[in-house]
């Protein structure tokens, strides 16, 4: 964030910069995680009759490059868990394993979080719809513990800090209870005001009058007189300047609090983490079974088009609740 990496400030020459940063970012993550772990005792978290369960979806990355994703956000998720303490009793995290083969991740963090197989079968070679089964079967698996939420991430959703304070807060919405999906992601390069999204002009048009409101009556409160051509010009400066900065960095405000969270109808792109309610899960899995997946039609665009097909309702969190770390894709050469 403090690069402004999402701000029209941000030149591209730093782009080589920052991807060598996040590399060695991710490097000091993997070695803390596994100090941490080596620090706790070897017992797997689990409850009776929980409300929410957690699943990671583990691939495979290792094949291609020693990234430990994995090991990452599980860490995060543990730490955050017992630091919870009893808001958090009824939250069972569990690691599904898709990898089809021996991942060496996932045995080792199997000591510390509660385990699954699955094995979709990779029909004609179509890695895309492997990809949409192994999430149905996770999903699956999950609802087998009847949870009144499911919280589904990708082995690169790194969570932000306070995740289960906000997901605590979220379950208690009535829209979250009634809609399909949460999606708690979206990238931050589609966050800025000039996107096709009527709500976030709105947004702007708000904010900005509210910048050039104050500053006149300020100016009427210290000269006794108003400026109209002040006032537009200030309008039009603040609209602009709020656009150069980036509304990522606008929007991390809400952070502060819970109830600050906005709930903003969800858009194509991207499913690393999505929280379900339990109804939602089901409908998503069936949804997702009649349909198939490819390169130009992967699993979180075709869930998109089915929930506008079905007239369901879905939302983005904002801000994102978790990052997206992942340089290495389990289906593509690279993530971003």
């Amino acid at each position: 964030m403090r690069t402004f990496q999402y701000s029209y400030f941000y030149w591209k020459i730093y782009d080589s910069y920052n991807f060598g940063k996040n590399l060695v970012n991710s490097g000091i993550r993997t070695e803390h995680a596994f100090q941490y772990f080596h620090s706790q005792d070897e017992e797997i978290l689990l409850c009776d009759e929980p409300k929410l369960v957690l699943t990671i979806t583990a691939t495979n990355r290792n094949k291609i490059s020693k990234n430990y994703y994995l090991t990452q956000v599980a860490k995060e998720i543990h730490f955050q868990l017992t630091q919870c303490g009893e808001r958090c009793h009824n939250i069972i995290p569990i690691i599904c394993d898709a990898s089809g083969e021996f991942n060496e991740e996932v045995d080792y963090l199997s000591r510390f979080f509660h385990k699954v197989e699955i094995n979709s079968k990779n029909q004609n070679g179509n890695i895309f719809e492997k990809e949409k089964r192994d999430y149905i079967n996770c999903l699956s698996e999950a609802l087998k513990y009847s949870p009144e939420f499911i919280l589904q991430l990708q082995d690169d959703a790194l969570p932000k800090p306070g995740l289960f304070d906000y997901i605590n807060y979220l379950m208690m919405s009535s829209h979250v209870k009634k809609a399909l999906y949460v999606k708690l992601y979206h990238p931050e390069r589609l966050q800025n005001y000039f996107q096709p999204e009527p709500a976030r002009w709105l947004e702007w048009t708000g904010i900005s009058f509210l910048i050039s409101f104050s500053y006149n009556a300020f100016y009427y409160y210290k000269s006794g007189r108003t400026c109209t051509r002040n006032w537009i010009s200030l309008f039009l400066l603040s609209a602009i300047a709020l656009e150069l900065i980036g509304r990522p960095y606008l929007i991390e405000l809400r952070r502060v609090h819970p109830s600050l969270l906005s709930l903003a109808p969800a858009s194509e792109c991207c499913a690393p983490a999505m929280l379900y309610p339990r109804d939602g899960a089901l409908r998503t899995a069936n949804l997702l079974s009649e349909s198939v997946s490819s390169k130009v039609n992967p699993f979180d665009i075709a869930l998109y088009h089915l929930m506008r097909k079905t007239k369901a309702s879905a939302y983005v969190i904002e801000p994102n609740l978790v990052e997206h770390i992942g340089f290495v894709s389990s289906i593509r050469t690279w993530a971003h």
